[in-house]
């Protein structure tokens, strides 16, 4: 009897020793299942913004909160929520303008995985990182074992080291994760955030915004920045542009740029002037800021030494020995203060 007992024993500390990554899903998996749900968000909803979306492998948290100059009620969140995800939002008595809710996260354990060396296991998440130039601290997690319980019998030992890490990035995990290298790793969180440099203090329903995207959120997909343009309408509607920029790989020449040999020549005749302005026209798309920055860095090519300075509303690509700035106004209605801004 008592050698069961013992057995008995052994068997529940072994239990207890069990991989812990045994029930959660694989990478790719949960990478999957969180896209999908985050997908799923709207831009807005009756006119809330979501601001902070946390994804973990059981459910996706979402934080709206409520635009100055909003109509939209609580009540009317509230309900639109449950019209649209069949959940309940949960609101706050002191912060009457933020909102959460929950959507259900269901993804299927990866099962275990083979204990790897730590050596080489480490050298492969750190370098995992590395590539997109990221320094991810890893974090041991203190080991309890105990050699022999209170009986003096010999217990399992934990023949793992667990780590953990927790990295702020703009590059999207989808971006990080691409290769086949995720034995040995899970993720238990990802929390994506919105912000943007914009115009105004705030987004507003009522008003026309002008805003751009930081060239971190974006520049993993090969872009420089992103316009973002918004008007009014009725109802506390509001339309919304937004214009991803390329990023130029290489200078260009007035004659890639498409332009005849007399065109070329015009420009070139202007820029050789001591003083002047080249005033350029057209639709949204046509080449108007590509041209800019191309005669800037024709410019500074041929006057080296020259210290080029520009005003940019706001500034979208990158310009060889151009020093950028952007147009610095918080009130655009005001004709007077744009006049100095300029």
């Amino acid at each position: 009897m008592e050698e069961i007992n013992r057995q008995a024993r052994y068997k529940t500390a072994l239990d207890k020793l069990k991989h812990p990554w045994i029930s959660t899903p694989s990478v790719s998996e949960f990478l999957a299942s969180c896209s999908h749900l985050k997908d799923r968000m709207p831009l807005s909803v009756s006119g809330w913004i979501p601001t902070t979306v946390e994804c973990n492998s059981t459910e996706l948290n979402v934080t709206l909160i409520r635009p100055e100059n909003s109509a939209t009620t609580t009540k009317d969140v509230v309900k639109r929520i449950r019209d649209i995800f069949g959940v309940e939002a949960k609101f706050f008595f002191n912060q009457t303008s933020l909102i959460t809710f929950s959507i259900k996260n269901s993804v299927k354990p990866n099962g275990d995985d083979p204990v790897a060396d730590s050596g080489e296991q480490l050298l492969k998440i750190i370098s995992l990182f590395q590539r997109v130039n990221i320094n991810a601290a890893l974090n041991a997690v203190e080991i309890k074992d105990v050699d022999k319980n209170e009986f003096g019998e010999k217990m399992p030992l934990q023949d793992w080291q667990e780590y953990t890490f927790d990295v702020e990035t703009a590059i999207p995990p989808q971006l990080i994760f691409v290769r086949d290298e995720f034995s040995g790793i899970r993720l238990n969180k990802i929390i994506y955030t919105v912000d943007t440099e914009r115009s105004a203090s705030t987004f507003s329903y009522s008003e026309p915004c002008d805003a751009k995207i930081r060239e971190e959120y974006v520049q993993a997909y090969g872009l420089s920045t992103g316009r973002f343009a918004s008007r009014p309408g009725s109802s506390g509607k509001v339309i919304v542009v937004i214009r991803l920029i390329s990023r130029r790989k290489q200078s260009l020449t007035l004659g890639e740029l498409g332009l005849s040999e007399a065109q070329q020549n015009a420009i070139k005749s202007a820029l050789a002037k001591p003083a002047g302005v080249i005033f350029s026209s057209g639709p949204t798309g046509h080449g108007k800021s590509t041209l800019s920055q191309c005669m800037a860095e024709i410019y500074t090519s041929e006057n080296p030494g020259m210290n080029m300075l520009s005003v940019e509303d706001p500034i979208e690509s990158p310009i060889e020995g151009t020093f950028q700035t952007p147009l610095i106004s918080t009130d655009r209605s005001d004709g007077a203060k744009m006049g100095r801004a300029w």
